[in-house]
């Protein structure tokens, strides 16, 4: 800036995306991570803490999923993400979140079929990576060259899920990251990571 003259300053008109993480475990960590990019406000929420209600969730456009450890209420859990997702919010759901066994959720969002992968058996006894891209333009994929999910990859043996757009697959053709498009939307995302 010239002597006499303030600089100018440029504020950001991108609107910001509030998500809420719910997590078993880490979903403090994980909101940090996330929330090191400006155009992200993230919360975070332990539901075997705190089950988040249906007026706590509607703050947010979008919840990330996951759980490392089962979840206490998942169907009533299960019921507040469908409807959710029927008030116009979108879900991400990961880390084991579509496990057949209680780490995954349960209610209206497992039985009525929100899910973009079905629900499978969890496994982590090999290293697997990124095959795939089914749709390589897909805005998830922004910036994806390569992905290793570790020596002891934490996946479930899934298929796609009736009407889910598989987006890109493991080396061994198992779902890695898949959509569904609910009430014409596309709002329920899998990472199956």
């Amino acid at each position: 800036a010239k002597p006499g003259k303030q600089p100018e300053i440029k504020f950001s008109t991108k609107p910001r995306i509030r998500f809420l993480i719910i997590g078993t475990d880490w979903a403090c960590e994980v909101k940090d991570l996330i929330s090191k990019n400006r155009s992200v406000l993230a919360d975070a929420i332990n539901p075997n803490v705190e089950l988040p209600t249906l007026a706590d969730c509607l703050q947010y456009d979008a919840i990330l999923l996951f759980s490392s450890s089962a979840f206490n209420e998942s169907d009533l859990l299960g019921d507040i993400l469908a409807d959710f997702v029927d008030s116009g919010g979108g879900i991400v759901d990961a880390a084991i979140a579509a496990d057949c066994d209680k780490h995954g959720v349960g209610g209206r969002f497992t039985r009525e079929k929100y899910l973009a992968v079905n629900r499978g058996e969890r496994t982590h006894d090999a290293r697997h990576t990124l095959g795939k891209k089914i749709i390589p333009e897909h805005p998830i994929l922004k910036h994806v060259k390569s992905f290793d999910g570790g020596p002891q990859s934490w996946r479930n043996n899934s298929t796609l899920a009736p009407d889910g757009i598989l987006i890109a697959e493991y080396e061994d053709s198992v779902p890695l990251v898949a959509e569904k498009l609910v009430q014409g939307r596309a709002c329920s995302v899998s990472l199956n990571i």
